[in-house]
This record gives C-alpha cells, sequence and structure tokens, in this order.
C-alpha cells in the first residue's frame, strides 16, 4: 500500500438502522411528554418513571450519534475509523483477511441506531463492528483485532486495503 493516507467514506445508514434510530427518538420523546403530563396530573412516580426512562433514551442516542462512522482512513499499517464526533478509533497493524462479509448475531453494543455498532458475530469470530449499512460489510484483520466496516465504496477499498495485505 501507499504511504499517504486513503480515505473510504462510509455507506449511509441502511433502512433497517434509520427506522431503528427514528423508533428510538420518537419513543424517547413520547415517554418524556407522557411523563410530564403523569406529573401534571399528580401521578408523580409515574410521570417521574416515564420522564426518566424518556431522557435516558434521549441520552443514550445523543452518545450513540457521536460514535456514528463516517469514513474510515487508511495510512501506513494503520485503519483509523472517524466517527461522527467521538474520537478517531485506530488499529495498527498488518492487514490481512479483507474481504466481503456479513454481520451476524450482536454479541454487545448497538444493532441499529446510528449503526451497528460494538461486538457482533461474523463467520464463526466475534468482530469489533463499525458498520452503518449491513449489505455493505467488509471484514478483516488489522494487527491482532478483527473489524467489520462498511465503506460506501467496498470493492474499491478491499482492491486498495488488500493489495497491501
Amino acid at each position: 500500500m501507499d504511504a499517504s493516507p486513503e480515505t473510504y467514506p462510509a455507506a449511509a445508514l441502511d433502512r433497517a438502522a434509520r427506522i431503528v434510530t427514528a423508533f428510538v427518538w420518537i419513543l424517547a420523546v413520547g415517554l418524556a411528554v407522557a411523563g410530564a403530563f403523569a406529573l401534571g396530573a399528580g401521578a408523580t412516580p409515574t410521570g417521574a418513571i416515564l420522564l426518566a426512562v424518556g431522557v435516558s433514551l434521549a441520552v443514550l442516542h445523543v452518545y450513540l450519534r457521536r460514535l456514528e462512522p463516517r469514513s474510515y482512513v487508511v495510512e501506513d499499517g494503520t485503519l483509523s475509523v472517524l466517527r461522527r464526533s467521538a474520537s478517531p478509533r485506530r488499529f495498527v497493524g498488518t492487514f490481512a483477511n479483507v474481504h466481503r462479509g456479513a454481520l451476524g448475531m450482536r454479541v454487545a453494543g448497538d444493532g441499529g441506531g446510528y449503526g451497528y455498532l460494538g461486538r457482533f458475530r461474523a463467520e464463526g469470530r466475534t468482530v469489533s463492528a463499525y458498520v452503518t449499512d449491513r449489505a455493505q460489510v467488509v471484514l478483516l484483520d488489522v494487527g491482532g483485532s478483527t473489524l467489520a466496516v462498511s465503506p460506501a465504496d467496498p470493492e474499491s477499498f478491499i482492491e486498495k486495503v488488500g493489495r497491501g495485505s
């Protein structure tokens, strides 16, 4: 691979991720509004619980939005996952086994709000996923980490990154 950095934009959120993201926001707002109405009607414990759950969901979703992958930068044995507003996640090592794949069952993490983030099963292994579109998944090993990413143009990513493996 070249020494100059190459940036690969992340694929847009797939339909399922957009639906999950919207649904959680609607649920958060609905619970907060219901809690406010319940508090106004004198149902203090119920209203407080509804309001707390709604606000908690909103806070969680704001956090997940920060983690949404925006692009992948490949440079000199390093893959950096650039996220919406969180610090980049960097993986250093030799690139190997770069190929199209699919995510399986979620082990831990987020399964749709602003992407598929966390630990998933893929091809009998547990991978760290930084995926925005399940139809564009590329699996690869970087150093000791097995990753799943979803560049907008997976074939170009595989061709250029896989060439260095």
